[in-house]
């Protein structure tokens, strides 16, 4: 904290003597304002000049044709102006002069008074203000567009909707005791509260905004790129009137801000399978959970127990021929699904080698810790868990990165394929798919075109993924791999399905 000192207390400068000069203002903090300077010699020839550089006392600038001048000279007429307005008119004199290059500048001082540089300063400022495109510039209006009547209406319901939200669950908030709110205790009275938010604003919410998605897709959008900028415009207008309470949500505002620097890190993963009701306020914890509710959430939710139980199959098989289970998950996250395996259906005398790869440092730290708890050597001897750091570019490029920890039973890839390009795609699956051993399944995942949750994700959370259909899906897999067995799993929303890849 910095130290106040009193007035008695201030110094000024020391060991010299100082004269106060008036600041000098370069020609570029005036790029805003249209300048005009022209001089009159004593003969009565006028002269445009450049302005270099100005203060309330003299100006400096680059004079052609007035080379012969002497310092000392006195010109008779000045005449200086910003944007047509004259902020000086009168006689100056030849204070200084010298060559830079070609140019002959000179150092002018203003005879008949001080120039008034405020009023200049402040016509700069606003004509600056209004120039740097400010969030509240009403010459833009970005959040304007013509049409999309459906669309607007509904925001504009949506808005109500969180208006009234916020003020019946602030009054609730006060009257209710605080562990109904807050407590993590289960408690009758808490199940109801959670149960009523549930039916009186969540799922309302819910349709609302799968029905915002439904709207903006009739204009073209996403597909559609003359559509785009219409939808530029609507994000903009739903921004304004919908985002503050939005991000309320602890799920929705780290969803949006990306404090990690990448869309769906390992701490959203952790809200989505393990936080419902979160957040400081109850109107936040009603905002949380409609994100924890969206059809592609609930994906999430439901592609991790489908991937936990296709994990516990393979195992139980294993388990029978007396063979060790090998599973790799490519840019685990928190590895829900390993974590529940090992917590729910690993026998003291399996044999289990699982390899988690993941690019952040924080989600492997915490699947780490996780892992511990489960995979203890006391109580699973035979289970090895391997963590592995690098980068996504890494994987890319270099297909012996799982070498040593291969073959593989299993290979899961739940998300990463979401934000690669077919190409890129494609090299990955054929990279992974050799380090199946014979029987071996790769599991890729996908969000579908129909995802609901769309118009959310991109307009309020800049959530941007590759969505595939089923179609697309499977012929990325047929090329990576032409010799595979390929097949659908779907989870029960049928808006994250994978394609398995089996090495015959």
């Amino acid at each position: 904290m910095t130290a106040v000192r009193s007035y008695e207390e201030l110094e000024g400068a020391r060991d010299r003597e100082v004269f106060f000069r008036a600041p000098r203002y370069r020609s570029d903090a005036f790029t805003a304002l249209q300048v005009g300077i022209t001089v009159w010699d004593a003969h009565g020839r006028s002269h445009a000049c450049e302005l270099l550089d100005v203060s309330t006392g003299g100006v400096a600038v680059s004079a052609p044709g007035l080379e012969g001048l002497a310092v000392g000279a006195l010109l008779p007429r000045l005449h200086l102006s910003f944007d047509q307005v004259a902020a000086y008119e009168g006689a100056a004199r030849v204070a200084s002069s010298r060559t830079d290059g070609t140019r002959r500048i000179l150092g002018l001082s203003l005879v008949d008074g001080p120039m008034n540089l405020d009023d200049v300063l402040q016509l700069r400022d606003v004509k600056n203000w209004s120039a740097v495109g400010n969030v509240g510039s009403l010459a833009t209006r970005p959040w304007q567009v013509a049409g999309y009547t459906e669309l607007k209406a509904m925001v504009a319901e949506v808005r109500l909707l969180l208006d009234e939200a916020q003020v019946q669950y602030a009054q609730m908030e006060r009257e209710l005791p605080w562990q109904v709110v807050h407590g993590e205790t289960a408690t009758p009275a808490r199940a109801q509260l959670v149960e009523r938010v549930r039916q009186e604003f969540v799922q309302p919410w819910l349709r609302a905004i799968y029905a915002c998605d439904a709207a903006l897709r009739q204009s073209g959008w996403p597909d559609d790129p003359t559509a785009a900028d219409g939808a530029n415009r609507m994000r903009e207008f739903s921004l304004r009137l919908l985002q503050p309470a939005f991000l309320q949500g602890p799920i929705v505002h780290r969803a949006a801000t990306k404090p990690l620097g990448y869309p769906g890190d390992y701490g959203v993963m952790r809200m989505v399978y393990e936080q419902p009701f979160e957040g400081p306020t109850l109107f936040a914890k009603a905002m949380h959970q409609c994100g924890w509710s969206m059809a592609c959430t609930q994906a999430v939710r439901n592609r991790k127990d489908l991937l936990r139980d296709k994990l516990a199959e393979r195992l139980a098989e294993k388990r029978a021929r007396g063979q060790p289970l090998r599973v790799v998950s490519v840019a685990a996250g928190p590895a829900q699904e390993v974590y529940e395996l090992l917590r729910d259906h690993t026998l003291p005398t399996d044999r289990v080698a699982l390899t988690l790869f993941e690019q952040d440092r924080e989600a492997l730290t915490y699947a780490h810790r996780r892992m511990q708890r489960v995979a203890d050597p006391r109580t699973l001897p035979d289970v090895k868990v391997a963590l592995l750091q690098d980068s996504i570019r890494r994987l890319l490029h270099d297909p012996t990165l799982f070498a040593q920890h291969g073959p593989f039973d299993v290979i899961l890839c739940a998300g990463l394929f979401d934000y690669l390009p077919d190409a890129t795609a494609v090299r990955l699956q054929r990279q992974l798919y050799a380090l199946l051993e014979a029987g071996g399944e790769l599991y890729v995942g996908n969000l579908v075109p129909e995802n609901p949750c769309r118009w959310m994700l991109e307009h309020h959370l800049d959530w941007r993924m590759i969505h595939r259909s089923r179609e697309g899906m499977c012929a990325l897999a047929a090329e990576a791999c032409p010799q595979a067995s390929l097949r659908i799993e779907e989870e029960p929303e049928r808006c994250n399905p994978f394609v398995v890849l089996r090495r015959p």
